[in-house]
Formats: C-alpha cells, structure tokens, sequence
C-alpha cells in the first residue's frame, strides 16, 4: 500500500490487476485495497462483506472445499490441473457431480470412463487421450484439458490421479489429444 499511496497524488487513475483465482479471493482482494486506501463505496462494502462471508464458509466452485480436504497431494493434484485446463474449466470440473462420472478402468497405464454422455480413454505407454466432447475438439489445437477430462482426473484415487496429471504436465508436447475415429470407444 505505501507504494500505491505514494505515486496516487502524481496520476489521475490507479488501476490494480487481481487474477480471477478459482477459490474467489480476487474479488475480496481487490475490495479489500479499497478499504485500505479508504475509497470503498457502500455498494462495494456490501459486496466486500458477501464476499468475506463467502470464503469464510470455505465456499468456492461447488465440491471444491471438500475435494482438497485430506490426503497431502489434492492441492497438487489442483494446482497442476489449473496448469494444464486453465482455472475457469477447472472450476467447471469441479461443479460436475460425481454421479455423472463412471470409471471403468483406473491404473497407471490406462484410464477409461464416461462422463455424462462422452466417453474418455487415457493410454499412458502411447501417450494418447482419446475424447469426445466439442470442447475437447478445441482442446486439440490449444492443448488444454476440457472440463471432462479434469473431472475424471479428480475422481480417481489421489496416487493415480497425481501420477497422471504428473505425465502430462512434465511433457505436455508428448501427449496426443485425439477424438475417437468413427464410433468406437476404447475399453
């Protein structure tokens, strides 16, 4: 703050940049400097106290205070997901309910599942994700997970979860993200 106070009487504005966080904390933060420098608005005080009240419930996108409560690698299983999808499509990960996610294989070698009405298979030795989804189509070029896959990342048990998301950050240009061929899913 001495910094922002001592250049404001020079310029006419101040702007302030606070990354859209996927637990919310931008908001508060940026609210918070305008209580600091005392320029905060009743408007922006009420906003400031819902978003308090918020995060003090442990509230971010939905399932996401309970998912990174207990074992030690979920807040890296999280922070290297945000690395690979992005922190929006990780926030719309985590708001899919676990019932929409069927896993039928789960190991260090291969994953196979469906997530709602797609299908999604994982082949570690070809390094080759296989989906379905539109979004996934995009993900393609951009090489980022989509939403799905994220949530299938996050439903598996934490040891295989982390080995994945491990590979496939350590050396995203290996992996190939492909959409199935015809009509055929792996199994």
């Amino acid at each position: 703050m001495p910094k922002v106070k001592e250049i404001e009487p020079s310029v006419k504005t101040t702007y302030g940049y606070f990354n859209n966080h996927f637990h919310g904390y931008a908001v508060e933060n940026a609210l918070r400097i305008l209580q600091m420098m005392g320029k905060l608005t009743p408007a922006q005080g009420a906003a400031f106290n819902r978003a308090k009240g918020h995060l003090e419930k442990g509230k971010g996108p939905e399932g996401l205070g309970e998912w990174v409560k207990g074992g030690d690698d979920r807040p890296k299983i999280i922070d290297l997901l945000s690395a690979l999808m992005g922190e929006s499509r990780l926030a719309r990960a985590l708001a899919i309910h676990d019932e929409e996610v069927t896993i039928k294989t789960a190991t260090d070698e291969k994953v196979v599942a469906k997530i709602r009405d797609y299908n999604l298979t994982m082949d570690f030795e070809t390094r080759t994700i296989t989906h379905d989804c539109g979004d996934w189509e995009r993900s393609i070029e951009t090489r980022q997970l989509c939403k799905h896959v994220g949530k299938v990342l996050l439903s598996l048990p934490e040891k295989t979860a982390l080995g994945w998301v491990t590979q496939i950050h350590e050396n995203p240009g290996a992996w190939h993200f492909q959409k199935p061929i015809g009509n055929t899913v792996a199994t």
